[in-house]
């Protein structure tokens, strides 16, 4: 194994293990205690400061009930939260929202009504949304 090797594993291993996270709406302290690899190791796994041992790598899947080749593949996978919705498309909508300065009901009220697209799968336009909330209050 080559550094460059490595060097992909661990870029692999720190966006698959932060988007499962993101997925499973899991926090990474809870991650911890799951599975036994201690939050610094995480966290150097996250910065991709260092490569897990195939061990903790297992440990991490197990406590996300993924497998560990779903952890280490490099394969785009579509990622769905457990109410089914695209995790790509939440992700974008929740960047979006956050470039403006919203209130928690105004966002409440662009995700509501943008909800039927983001469960087909189909991305938002945020846009005319935005301009009518921000115009109502």
């Amino acid at each position: 194994m080559t550094m460059s090797d490595s060097y992909n594993i661990g870029r692999i291993l720190a966006q698959n293990l932060r988007a499962a996270l993101t997925t499973k709406q899991m926090r990474k302290d809870v991650l911890s205690q799951r599975s036994g690899v201690s939050m610094r190791m995480i966290d150097y796994i996250l910065k991709q400061e260092r490569v897990a041992s195939i061990d903790k790598v297992a440990s991490l899947a197990k406590s996300l009930n993924m497998s560990v080749e779903s952890l280490l593949s490099d394969k785009p996978q579509k990622l769905t939260n457990e109410s089914g919705l695209d995790v790509e498309i939440l992700t974008d909508l929740i960047t979006q929202l956050e470039s403006h300065r919203l209130s928690a009901r105004q966002r409440a009220q662009i995700i509501a009504a943008h909800y039927p697209q983001i469960a087909q799968g189909k991305p938002a336009d945020l846009e005319p949304s935005l301009r009518l909330v921000i115009n109502n209050n």
